[in-house]
């Protein structure tokens, strides 16, 4: 969670007189990703030949003082160039995430699109020509948004697809049959609480407080065996007390580093996925509610899984058996410190 995510630039277009020779020059292992956008171009009847491209591997890519991603610049006399710093988050995330610098870079250089900062009512950008970093679309979380973003990459005018207002199918009618819960009125459940260099955890009068001393990722866990041919709910009710950091529901790990994650920040900014199939970044287009516990939610029905903050529906993505039995409460990003007055896991039917 440390990766940094790097604006995207807009391209820089300088004239000149002067005619040039075209000039391809693509990394090897980058020219799947060339294929790929002709290839999606195809599909939506449009025929591109790319061959005036230059792309450049930049380490700490600043342009005019800011930090960039990428950025893509041609002139009549210089090839189309595109520079892409590996050292970004939006590089290291995923192949999702890179696919989607590319594309972005891609969208400048060869379709000569500018940026758009429009949002849907979801919070959602409407384009991934978006001037800012974020994941759109994950390599498992959102993956099924990602054929709109390239609909609309090749196409300006398509409309708005069905999430682009907030959904929200939670719903409380299911017969539920209690797994675990914890209240936090004492520690007969036996987690793992007191101080460490790093860490300050306590449980006392219904409140399970988590101060983490610096800016390193910390988990508050516990191995709970959970049928994953039912459908079932994990849930927590959590509040942000430091104005910085963030805090997370895990579950289904094997170990703290390989987990399924739930990141939110008091902000609405959302992070779902895990070290193994990558992460994806965005907001909630939801203000989590300070200065009050907030009803955090995992829910997995049939073969996909729902993320809720409040009763509200954030994001889906299809359900991947756990790597494990651990579950548990997560804060980084610190010096932070959060409250959680319960925790719960139920079968639904």
């Amino acid at each position: 969670m440390s990766r940094k995510l790097f604006p995207f630039l807009l391209f820089i277009l300088i004239f000149t007189n002067c005619k040039k020779d075209k000039v391809y020059a693509v990394p090897k292992e980058l020219q799947p990703y060339i294929d790929s956008f002709i290839a999606e171009a195809k599909a939506r009847g449009i025929n591109l030949v790319i061959d005036d491209l230059v792309i450049i591997y930049e380490k700490n890519l600043n342009v005019n003082g800011v930090d960039a991603a990428g950025v893509c610049t041609f002139s009549k006399k210089d090839p189309h160039t595109i520079k892409l710093d590996t050292t970004s988050g939006n590089w290291q995330n995923s192949l999702s995430s890179r696919e989607q610098l590319i594309f972005h870079e891609l969208g400048h250089c060869v379709l000569n699109r500018e940026h758009t900062d429009i949002k849907f009512a979801s919070d959602n950008y409407k384009s991934i020509m978006k001037p800012t970093g974020e994941q759109l679309y994950g390599p498992v979380a959102a993956l099924y948004k990602r054929s709109y973003y390239l609909d609309e990459l090749f196409n300006e005018s398509i409309p708005a697809p069905s999430w682009s207002n907030i959904e929200s199918p939670y719903t409380t009618v299911y017969s539920r049959m209690a797994l675990f819960t914890e209240n936090f009125d004492d520690n007969s459940n036996n987690w793992v609480i007191g101080n460490s260099t790093n860490t300050i955890r306590t449980i006392e009068n219904g409140i399970f407080s988590f101060k983490s001393l610096n800016n390193g990722n910390y988990i508050f866990d516990r191995n709970l065996e959970i049928d994953q041919t039912k459908d079932f709910e994990i849930e927590m009710g959590l509040k942000f007390i430091s104005l910085g950091g963030f805090a997370a529901l895990f579950y289904g790990g094997s170990n703290v580093s390989n987990l399924f994650n739930f990141y939110l920040d008091k902000n609405g900014n959302l992070n779902l996925g895990s070290l193994l199939t990558g992460f994806e970044y965005g907001q909630t287009g939801i203000a989590v509610i300070n200065g009050q516990f907030n009803k955090i939610t995992y829910r997995k029905i049939g073969s996909n899984c729902f993320f809720y903050v409040n009763g509200k529906y954030l994001e889906k993505q299809n359900f991947i058996p756990f790597y494990g039995n651990k579950i548990g409460i997560g804060i980084g990003a610190g010096p932070a410190e959060i409250n959680v007055d319960y925790f719960k896991v139920d079968y639904l039917e």
